[in-house]
């Protein structure tokens, strides 16, 4: 059975990055926010399947937009893209229920992985 295209956000402000994610999303419903203000509206309005979330933003920080958006649904599955190694990142992202963590640089596979664990939750 094929799987059905995923509506993804994808917040980053560094332009590489974000064309990273788009190449290795592609063939999904890909929806893009550089600042915490742009992500929270179109998290709010798109209602995505995933969030894939960077921690470093222009105008915020992600783990607040984390917070944010789980109090909106506790269920949005929600997948954090970071430079940072820090282990308060790391626990405050687990507090919030984060559905994972990934470093920059990243690759392809490891961000396929997280739409295949989000395929696997829905069965």
């Amino acid at each position: 059975m094929e799987k059905k295209p995923l509506k993804i956000l994808i917040v980053e402000d560094d332009r590489s990055f974000k064309a990273y994610a788009l190449a290795a999303l592609h063939g999904h419903d890909n929806v893009t926010a550089g600042t915490a203000e742009e992500a929270m509206a179109k998290f709010q309005w798109e209602n995505p399947d995933i969030t894939f979330l960077d921690i470093k933003l222009p105008d915020g920080n992600g783990l607040d937009l984390l917070e944010q958006m789980k109090k909106i649904n506790p269920n949005a599955y929600i997948v954090m893209v970071t430079g940072s190694q820090s282990p308060e990142d790391v626990e405050a992202s687990k507090k919030h229920k984060v559905n994972g963590y990934i470093l920059k640089p990243f690759n392809v596979k490891k961000v396929q992985e997280f739409v295949d664990r989000f395929h696997a939750s829905k069965k």
